[in-house]
């Protein structure tokens, strides 16, 4: 796996489409994105996979949406330990961005401390890019 400057992008299965968009404009401009249904072959661990790419992201986006925030399962896992590394980062880090899909989710939904993007600004904000959007250009 090719570990420099990676984009980890987590999502609910529902999502995936959306998340494809997000995923494909960010390659394309150069990032260096995983995302499970991208870089996951045939054969490989998943779980594993997906543990190491958490373990190597320089970023994490997670998409939220009804899909992700009331039902259990893996999306849930892989928040809760974005959540958990975000604590060894510094204050001002942009580590973990949340990306609200729809009107279901609260804001606060990952504490009052961090920013959210919420997708129609991203959505407007695409003749730009979505790493505009989102505040990682630099990467």
């Amino acid at each position: 796996m090719d570990e420099q400057n990676l984009v980890f992008l987590s999502y609910a299965s529902p999502d995936r489409d959306r998340v494809f968009e997000f995923c494909d404009d960010l390659s394309r401009r150069g990032f260096n994105v995983w995302m499970d249904k991208r870089r996951i072959k045939g054969g490989q661990n998943w779980d594993f996979e997906i543990n190491r790419a958490l373990q190597k992201a320089v970023v994490i986006v997670v998409f939220l949406s009804t899909n992700s925030v009331n039902r259990r399962g893996y999306a849930q896992r892989e928040i809760k330990i974005a959540l958990d590394q975000a604590r060894d980062r510094l204050i001002d880090d942009i580590y973990l961005i949340p990306v609200i899909l729809d009107g279901g989710v609260a804001p606060y939904a990952f504490g009052p401390q961090l920013a959210i993007v919420k997708y129609s600004k991203v959505a407007k904000l695409m003749h730009k890019h979505y790493a505009y959007a989102l505040g990682i250009e630099h990467l």
